[in-house]
């Protein structure tokens, strides 16, 4: 049996193998090189702490 290829699955891949390559180009355009600076004691003291506010008391969070 010969295998028939679709031509709208044939578009449908064609899109999106070039939206892959575009949205690639883009990262490496503007994020690649993108660091950002962690600060341990601020980052654990930040995750560890628990504020206590209003807000979150009135929306019924159990923080």
């Amino acid at each position: 049996m010969k295998a028939t290829t679709h031509p709208l699955l044939r578009q449908l891949a064609w899109t999106i193998v070039i939206k892959l390559l575009l949205l690639t180009a883009i990262w490496w355009a503007f994020l690649a090189d993108q660091k950002v600076k962690v600060d341990a004691e601020q980052a654990s003291s930040h995750l560890l702490l628990r504020p206590t506010t209003e807000s979150s008391k009135e929306q019924g969070h159990d923080f």
